[in-house]
């Protein structure tokens, strides 16, 4: 009852509505209206979650692609590059300044519309949607990052190799392991 209404927190936000697809139906129609109208062949996400919550709602078939980390995708299929070849629609929630990293791949970016993700009268999150033309080159970053749990294991290893604790089998002059 809570993560779809709110009424015990008094519609305050809560930690449940990000984790609960609280809203997104609502949201997903008003994006969908905008990429009609301005005719976007796609639809972009920054991340994982609004990529995933929107591949849900939106209409069958409609493209939708996370701009980064594209790692996370290796087992889907591409989206077709005729779609990205085009005008495209970003959403992303609101943020101070806009997106500034979009002009350099794009020579026109434009916002043409905000939606409110609501729960009840609350309105959790406030969702800029951006038209972009133009792409000076893949719009999609396929740059690896690297692994969080990796960079953590390096400086885990490098804070026991300097304790000294476990001896020289950690110590980078030891060789690789």
């Amino acid at each position: 009852m809570q993560a779809n209404t709110g009424v015990l927190s008094g519609y305050r936000r809560d930690a449940t509505v990000r984790s609960v697809g609280v809203g997104w139906r609502e949201l997903a129609a008003g994006i969908e209206a905008v990429r009609l109208r301005v005719g976007a062949g796609c639809v972009l996400a920054p991340d994982y979650g609004t990529t995933g919550w929107l591949a849900f709602y939106l209409p069958k078939g409609t493209c939708v692609a996370q701009q980064s980390q594209r790692i996370r995708w290796v087992n889907m299929p591409e989206p077709d590059p005729a779609l990205l070849a085009g005008k495209l629609l970003y959403v992303d929630e609101v943020r101070p300044g806009g997106h500034p990293q979009l002009k350099q791949i794009f020579t026109r970016v434009e916002q043409v519309a905000e939606l409110p993700r609501k729960r009840g009268p609350l309105t959790i999150e406030t969702y800029a949607l951006e038209l972009l033309d133009g792409a000076k080159g893949d719009v999609l970053d396929r740059s690896r990052r690297p692994s969080w749990s990796r960079v953590r294991h390096g400086f885990a290893r490098a804070r026991l190799a300097q304790s000294g604790i476990f001896g020289a089998a950690l110590r980078p002059e030891a060789g690789p392991h």
